[in-house]
């Protein structure tokens, strides 16, 4: 029995890097990171991965981006990455929660490049509506900053002035992301 892993495409340029730096040693497969916005198809494509695969162990390195989730998790040979979503995956548990508390929306390298591709293709979000539904959760932007891309300075601001927020810029190791998938990892070994 070999081990897989499935990744959300949001994690492709970090866990590229960790297993070019030597500190991840398997094979990833990389999903868009757009089916986040449509789960039912995430689920049906998240499924029949674990299906094709279901003689391996499997690491699945997402949150919570689907209802049934842990109904896929909970399956015999799969592990999943802790966390409810890929900032809380990558910032740990305690920073994500102190974070958010203080109103972040947060935003990863690879969205930050696709920002209106989803807010206004994917969500169909005006600037006006997209900054009413902002303001009324949210109080800032943060960007976090894994250092494998150059900060796109240009589509941050054109997103703050969209949706009508402040962002800041977070640096972020991969520590986090690193041991998420390394205690995931040791439970399929178990298996």
């Amino acid at each position: 029995m070999s081990i897989k892993i499935i990744s959300c495409s949001i994690f492709k340029n970090e866990i590229r890097k960790l297993i070019e730096t030597g500190e991840l040693s398997y094979q990833v497969d990389f999903i868009d990171s757009m089916l986040h916005i449509y789960p039912e198809k995430l689920q049906i494509v998240l499924e029949n991965y674990v299906n094709r695969n279901k003689h391996d162990t499997i690491v699945i390195t997402y949150g919570d981006c689907y209802p049934y989730m842990l109904d896929l998790e909970n399956q015999h040979n799969i592990a999943r990455t802790p966390g409810i979503n890929c900032c809380e995956i990558i910032l740990g548990h305690t920073l994500y929660s102190q974070l958010r508390k203080e109103g972040a929306f947060f935003m990863m390298p690879e969205w930050t490049t696709r920002w209106k591709e989803v807010f206004k293709s994917h969500l169909g979000l005006t600037q006006e509506n997209a900054g009413y539904l902002m303001k009324e959760f949210h109080t800032k932007l943060i960007y976090l900053d894994t250092g494998l891309v150059d900060i796109p300075y240009k589509n941050l601001e054109n997103m703050s002035d969209y949706v009508g927020l402040p962002y800041e810029i977070l640096s972020v190791s991969l520590s986090n992301l690193k041991d998420s998938l390394q205690s995931s990892i040791e439970k399929v070994r178990k298996i």
